[in-house]
């Protein structure tokens, strides 16, 4: 299984050191550094030390957030913090969702994501689903652009992957596949 998160130069030593983080930042993680901070800011027992810079593409809602949460998160889950690891993937998701919209290759990396994370869990059910829309906005990419996404070979791999620890055979796994790449997007209630 394969995470399309890259940890960037998140460390343990950053991870674990809470609101101490900044005496263990080398002066160009600052800017990580107040993303972890902002992934913090909703927990009663810590605040944010180090606000983002004003301005109209900073703030915790703003996808550079998202993309931190993912990297916090993949560092969590690297750790076996996993229930640490899940409302981060999940805020990230919401926050990509929210800014680029639900078919976009951003929010395809944040499902597939938390999909790693429920399929690590044994919570196969709950992540087909997700991994089925990976599938779909990656398909759906190569479509518009004529390009193959270069994350869609991972998301059938790691799609089937799941498929087969569903004890499902070679021939359902890649009907279930096809399925997903061409499925239309779920209507929402």
């Amino acid at each position: 299984m394969m995470s399309f998160t890259s940890l960037n130069c998140f460390s343990v030593a950053e991870a674990s050191a809470g609101s101490d983080a900044s005496r263990c930042l080398p002066p160009l993680s600052a800017h990580r550094y107040s993303v972890v901070s902002h992934a913090n800011a909703g927990r009663a027992d810590e605040q944010p030390t180090t606000p983002f810079p004003a301005g109209e593409n900073s703030g915790p809602e703003y996808p550079n957030v998202a993309r931190g949460l993912n990297s916090l998160a993949g560092l969590l889950s690297d750790t076996n913090r996993l229930a640490e690891a899940e409302p981060l993937f999940r805020r990230a998701l919401a926050i990509d969702e929210k800014s680029f919209g639900p078919e976009h290759p951003d929010v395809a990396r944040d499902l597939n994501n938390l999909a790693l994370l429920l399929l690590y869990t044994d919570r196969l059910a709950e992540a087909e689903p997700l991994y089925r829309q990976v599938l779909r906005i990656l398909a759906e990419f190569g479509h518009r652009t004529g390009h193959e996404h270069p994350h869609f070979r991972t998301a059938i791999d790691n799609y089937a992957e799941l498929i087969s620890a569903m004890g499902l055979s070679e021939d359902a796994i890649a009907a279930r596949i096809r399925s997903a790449i061409e499925s239309e997007p779920e209507e929402s209630a």
